[in-house]
This record gives C-alpha cells, sequence and structure tokens, in this order.
C-alpha cells in the first residue's frame, strides 16, 4: 500500500495526483494523518471493485479505523453527491484531507462536478473565502459560526450560493444565523459516516421538513435517503448501508454490511431524524438523560455549549456542562436550566472555557471533557 501522509503543505493537486497514480499502477492509497503510522497491508480477497483507497474514521467516538474503499465506489459516491447538491463554481475546502468528509464528500465530488477546489487550509476562513470569491462552502457548524460571526461582526460576505454542514449536529440557533447571513444562499444539512462513503442522507433548508423545524424551535432533520441508500431504526439506534460505503476494515472485507451508526434516530419515509448519540446517554439515578436537550437549552441563552457525564457516587452519573462565551449570562444559563429541564437533566455544574477542545475535524473532543470533568 502506497502512503500519503497529509501534512498541512499536502494540498489539493498533490493527493488527487497520489490517488490517480495509485490507481493506475493498480495499488491501495493510504491516506494518513500527520504522525500516524502506516498499518500491516491488508489481506484482501478478490473483488469486482479493487480497492483504491484506506481512510482512517475520525476518532471522536472511538479509536479512529482503517476503512477500504473500492474504485467504483469512490466515484459513485462523488458522483451521487455532485448530483444531489450544487457543487458548480469556486468550491471551498477548510478541513484536513485526512477527513472523509473533505477528501470523499468535498474534493472528489467537486471534481465529479467540474468544480473548482480552492485549498483554504491554515488560513483564516472568512477571509479567505471572500478573498478567493467561494460560491460552494462545506464544512463542520464550528466553522459555520466562525463565518456568520464574521458577517455579523462586518466582514464583507463571499458570493456563496451553497453552504453544506455536517460532520456534528447542526443547531435550529446556527442554522437560522446562516440563513440570515446567507439569505440568497441554499444551506444543506447532510448526515453520514465515514463507513458508509461517507455521506447518507441530506437535506435543503427549502424542504418542508427543514422549513418546519426551525419554525418549531428545532434542530433540522438529518436528511432525506441519497437514491440507493438504506436505513432502518434497531432499537432506536440507525442502521444504514449504501452502494458506496467501504468495503470493510483493512482486516475484515464485509462490502454490503449494514453500518450500526450508534445514533439514536427516527425514521419517517426517506426522512431521517437523529436524536443523539447512543453512547452519550448518562444514566443518572437509573435515568437515561442524554446531553442533547441540555445542550439544546444552554446553546439558546447564546453560548456554545457541550454536556458529559461526570461519575457521580450516588447517582452513578450526572450531566456537566461546558460553555463558551459571556460569563456574566451564567445567572440566565440557570434560569433556563430551571424552568426547561427535568432535575435529573440539569447539569450539576457548569465551567466556562475559553475554547471547546476540537479534534483535527472540528467535531468536539468530547473524551477530552470527559477527562476534564473527572478531574
Amino acid at each position: 500500500m502506497a502512503h500519503l501522509i497529509l501534512e498541512p503543505a499536502a494540498g489539493v493537486t498533490e493527493t488527487l495526483g497520489f490517488l490517480r497514480q495509485c490507481i493506475a499502477d493498480g495499488d491501495v492509497a493510504g491516506i494518513l494523518q500527520p504522525g500516524q503510522a502506516p498499518p500491516d497491508p491488508p489481506s484482501l480477497p478478490g473483488s469486482a471493485d479493487p480497492p483504491a483507497l484506506a481512510l482512517w474514521t475520525s476518532g471522536s467516538t472511538g479509536e479512529p479505523k482503517g476503512l477500504l474503499f473500492g474504485r467504483d465506489r469512490l466515484d459513485l459516491a462523488a458522483r451521487v453527491i455532485a448530483r444531489s447538491i450544487d457543487l458548480r463554481g469556486r468550491v471551498g475546502l477548510a478541513l484536513p484531507l485526512h477527513y472523509s468528509y473533505a477528501l470523499v464528500g468535498q474534493v472528489l465530488a467537486s471534481h465529479a462536478a467540474g468544480a473548482t477546489v480552492m485549498d483554504l487550509r491554515g488560513r483564516d476562513l472568512p477571509q479567505a473565502l471572500h478573498a478567493e470569491r467561494i460560491e460552494v462552502f462545506s464544512g463542520v457548524p464550528f466553522q459555520l459560526g466562525q463565518l456568520v460571526d464574521a458577517v455579523e461582526e462586518g466582514a464583507p460576505a463571499p458570493p456563496l450560493h451553497t453552504i453544506c454542514s455536517a460532520g456534528a449536529p447542526l443547531s435550529c440557533a446556527l442554522a437560522l444565523a446562516v440563513r440570515r447571513a446567507f439569505p440568497h444562499a441554499t444551506l444543506w444539512n447532510q448526515y453520514g459516516a465515514t463507513e458508509l462513503g461517507p455521506r447518507l442522507a441530506a437535506i435543503p433548508h427549502h424542504d418542508p421538513a427543514f422549513a418546519a423545524a426551525l419554525a418549531a424551535g428545532d434542530p433540522p432533520p438529518a436528511g432525506r435517503l441519497l437514491p440507493g441508500a438504506e436505513a432502518r431504526v434497531l432499537d432506536g439506534v440507525l442502521h444504514a448501508r449504501t452502494p458506496w460505503q467501504a468495503l470493510g476494515t483493512l482486516h475484515r472485507i464485509d462490502p454490503d454490511a449494514w453500518h450500526d451508526t450508534g445514533d439514536l434516530a427516527r425514521l419517517d419515509g426517506d426522512l431521517v431524524t437523529v436524536l443523539g448519540r447512543a453512547d452519550q446517554v448518562l444514566l443518572v439515578g437509573g435515568e437515561k438523560v442524554h446531553p442533547a436537550p441540555i445542550e439544546g437549552v444552554l446553546a439558546a441563552q447564546g453560548v456554545a455549549v457541550a454536556v458529559v457525564g461526570r461519575a457521580h457516587r450516588r447517582l452513578g452519573q450526572v450531566p456537566v456542562a461546558f460553555v463558551v462565551g459571556d460569563p456574566r449570562s451564567e445567572p440566565a444559563l440557570w434560569q433556563a436550566v430551571r424552568a426547561e429541564l427535568p432535575p435529573r437533566a440539569r447539569p450539576a455544574s457548569i465551567t466556562w472555557l475559553p475554547a471547546l477542545p476540537r479534534l483535527s475535524s472540528g467535531k468536539v473532543d468530547r473524551a477530552a471533557l470527559v477527562a476534564a470533568a473527572e478531574r
């Protein structure tokens, strides 16, 4: 397996050239994070869709694992995303290329759409989007929040016609803020996982289900299943598969496997609504408490927030909140907690941070918060 270690200097052109050369040589490309050791070469059975790429999961919910993707499936994933979302023009890339959302969901999909990908990694995001006249931007909610803040503070707005969110839940408040800042752009919420290739579902802001959720003050749905994608809910947890998903892990191949997403979800026809991570559910005095509703109540007061569990001698666990914002708003936070949350869902503490810890993908590093909560 040929490997490309994606240091900051490894750009889009270099990466695409590396992938093309590996495919031409009949080799498998491995995309590694900086400092990551190459795995043992995989032992692969014969396949009608030979492996072309090994990518690693983000590690936000456990140890990263290597996944193999077939050549035809990579092509199909790129074409399905390109057909579903308007990627014409100049596309801005700000996420690390070892992240499937960036490499497959943005670079390869934009390449399939005939768009121009501008590498903005390491630059000031709002300034770069404007300076490069970016028309399509896909990011995690944290990045969308940065962009909205800059525009609200008077920075010139880039000429965006498409804005995509994925990688973490999109809140109602942020969705409304994006719509105010960019009223002429289509806002898409997307959902998936690296194992799924990475995209399972997507939904634009003008979809009636998206609009109804925002009108009710709720987060938008995760998305509508893309053509060919399948999903089912077992014991409240979403399981899914796609025709373009990973062939399997580096050491176990099952191209038709159903993927347990680990997300609590609801299915209404092709509409997927994610309710939160199953592995983040807290057991507080025998009652199940999920962080998402707590975070929603606090975020409505204008703070960035993440809620995790802390061990408790009597109750087993209690929720604790880590927030970023103006500490003078703490009385309002406690007032909202008492008014809107049942007793067992009320945080035992609120800790103010200058910023929430994040992984390279932009997702909140909940493991770091759990460790901080136990100190």
